[in-house]
């Protein structure tokens, strides 16, 4: 997490505040699945007044997520492999009534 900069939403006074969460390595080793390799990464950013009473101004979220490995549904069944790959991206700009 960091401020990166002190700026002016509107009439008011806000810092610009942003972060960021690599991981490189996800695994999971259970019964049902088990993950040969995955990493995510999240980055978000938002408009923050000074006034802490007041609402945040804007907002913004991004995240890359791929994971590999197998899953058995039935533990008597065979294996299948499975592939993930999701991305999401979510920006919200905030005006009070």
């Amino acid at each position: 997490m960091k401020i990166e900069k002190k700026t002016s939403c509107g009439n008011e006074a806000c810092l610009i505040i942003s972060g960021r969460l690599d991981a490189d390595l996800i695994t999971v080793d259970s019964d049902e699945i088990k993950v040969d390799s995955g990493e995510g990464h999240l980055r978000f950013s938002g408009a923050f007044p000074i006034d802490t009473s007041h609402p945040v101004v804007d907002r913004s979220f991004e995240m890359q997520m791929r994971i590999s490995g197998r899953a058995r549904r039935d533990p008597k069944g065979p294996e299948i492999q499975v592939d993930v790959i999701k991305e999401t991206r979510m920006t919200a700009h905030y005006t009070p009534l």
